[in-house]
């Protein structure tokens, strides 16, 4: 869902702003501009607060953006863990990931595309010690759950590093270009049918690329 400026009334708001919804209006700018375009006073706007007011709850606009991005990697790597360490057979665990990773992705229009930007663009998340641990630690969770499907002899043979990495592009990609999703689908890519399409694809896909078999 894209937000919309909020109308800001003169003085302290009666109602404080949620961190959580200024996260949100970043996560959106950051997406569709980039970390370099973004504008801090857009942000404001869209969170309906003024643009000191926002500085003063971050810092700054790189402090801003690195929150956003710890949140998402943060969320992804608690994804990763829970299936990983589940009770279940391989396989279901497999298919419980994929719909994890795509009811999150799907959750708003701009996770993806963050995700997506910040690695084309190499944005200051990665360029920074913790935030390039979180992101291999997410690649290397995800590597050593697929491992151990190849070692179980649940999956093909194969390099589970080219694995991940395939995996994750068939996530990101159907949300960060969603406007292509959409001209193929002729329906909005974010609607409830066809993120429900997309779930079984996915599902679908990831045990092909993975050799296992199907549902």
């Amino acid at each position: 869902m894209s937000l919309k400026p909020r109308p800001r009334r003169a003085g302290r708001p009666r109602q404080p702003i949620s961190r959580e919804a200024l996260l949100d209006a970043a996560r959106q700018v950051f997406a569709e501009d980039g970390y370099d375009a973004a504008s801090t006073n857009r942000i404001a706007e869209l969170a309906g607060l003024r643009k000191a007011s926002l500085l003063h709850r971050f810092g700054s606009k790189e402090a801003l953006y690195l929150e956003v991005m710890g949140g998402v990697t943060g969320a992804l790597m608690e994804l990763v863990t829970e299936a990983r360490l589940g009770e279940s057979g391989i396989l279901e665990r497999l298919d419980h990931l994929g719909e994890l990773v795509t009811r999150y992705l799907s959750r708003d229009r701009y996770t993806a595309k963050l995700l997506v930007r910040e690695a084309v663009d190499g944005g200051p998340f990665y360029c920074t010690p913790a935030g390039r641990a979180a992101t291999r630690a997410a690649l290397q969770v995800t590597t050593a759950f697929l491992q151990a499907g190849i070692d179980a002899g649940v999956f093909a043979a194969t390099d589970a590093q080219q694995l991940a990495l395939s995996i994750v592009s068939l996530h990101l990609h159907y949300f960060a270009a969603s406007n292509l999703a959409a001209d193929l689908l002729e329906t909005d890519a974010f609607a409830d049918e066809a993120i429900a399409r997309r779930t079984r694809a996915v599902l679908d896909q990831v045990r092909r690329l993975c050799g296992a078999p199907a549902r």
